[in-house]
């Protein structure tokens, strides 16, 4: 015969507060001296990335782009394209990251001038017209 008015045994249960203050957990270990520096370097990198990008999506206008161009803006494409393969590996050491995060600016540089010039001659009604030349 089971007795339900017998008082049990229990261990009180906290309830949070609604005003309690989140925390957030502690750190359990800190960044290491050797990669804070490169973080350091890194995020003008990362800036100077993004607002290149940002001057190469106003300057670019296919509607007024020569073959030559065409060839020519393709080719830094396909540049960017292999920097990016070559970033998006996980086993990539901080310096090798570096040099590639600098190598992507230097790339992007190229190109937001490339296409800044494009824009400039086109509205001057100029056009780019470099003969492409291929030695073997």
């Amino acid at each position: 015969m089971r007795r339900d008015d017998e008082q049990k045994h229990s261990t009180p249960v906290r309830i949070a507060k609604a005003d309690t203050p989140h925390r957030k957990p502690h750190r359990t270990r800190k960044p290491s001296p050797a990669s804070e520096p490169a973080d350091k370097l890194m995020e003008p990198l990362y800036a100077e990335s993004a607002r290149l990008e940002a001057l190469l999506a106003l300057a670019r206008d296919d509607r007024v782009a020569s073959a030559t161009a065409v060839a020519l803006g393709s080719n830094f494409e396909a540049r960017l394209s292999g920097i990016d393969a070559a970033l998006a590996q996980p086993s990539l050491d901080a310096q090798r990251r570096l040099s590639l995060w600098r190598d992507r600016v230097s790339a992007l540089r190229a190109y937001a001038s490339f296409e800044s010039t494009q824009r400039a001659l086109a509205a001057s009604g100029e056009r780019y017209d470099a003969m492409l030349v291929s030695i073997d």
